[in-house]
């Protein structure tokens, strides 16, 4: 097995999660002038705009220095995700873009996880070899399609957590 040369994150419930519920609920019915009646007109494309919003999501806290340890032992970073919309602007509203070299969106490419196109094209873009590449996500099954092309998988307890996610192990499992 060669060493890792690369890491790979799902984007939600892995390295990001978004606020929490009553947050943005709030935000919402404030967004459309109707804190109490979030079912008339308009709530929902208020819900998408407080659903994308910069900072709508927001890094668990043990996300930033995983990021800089992997960047700092000079492992290339990439997110592989299924999303709706750009993560990027997430990414870059917290300053963690600096430390992810590609994302790959579902959205943008026409696919989804478990789909072998998404993992190889991001081990493509980082210029890395599968075998190489360890995926880190929260879904056996989306995120564990990426052993089907030949990548490690980390797959995280998919329950709901507060505060650190647990991504310390990375660092113990790239070493």
């Amino acid at each position: 097995m060669p060493p890792v040369q690369a890491v790979l994150f799902d984007f939600s419930n892995t390295i990001f999660q978004m606020l929490d519920l009553e947050t943005w609920l709030r935000r919402v019915g404030a967004a459309c002038g109707r804190l109490a009646v979030l079912d008339e007109p308009g709530a929902e494309e208020a819900a998408y705009r407080e659903l994308t919003a910069p900072d709508a999501w927001v890094p668990y806290p043990d996300t930033e220095p995983v990021l800089r340890a992997l960047c700092e032992r000079g492992l290339r970073v990439g997110i592989v995700s299924d999303f709706a919309w750009d993560l990027r602007t997430h990414l870059a509203h917290h300053g963690l873009d600096a430390l992810i070299d590609t994302c790959v969106i579902s959205y943008e490419q026409g696919h989804e996880k478990p789909d072998p196109q998404l993992f190889l094209k991001a081990c493509a873009d980082l210029g890395a070899d599968p075998r190489a590449t360890l995926m880190v996500g929260d879904n056996p099954i989306r995120d564990g399609g990426a052993a089907a092309c030949g990548l490690r998988t980390y797959i995280l307890p998919s329950e709901h957590r507060t505060g650190e996610r647990g991504l310390t192990d990375v660092l113990r499992l790239v070493a």
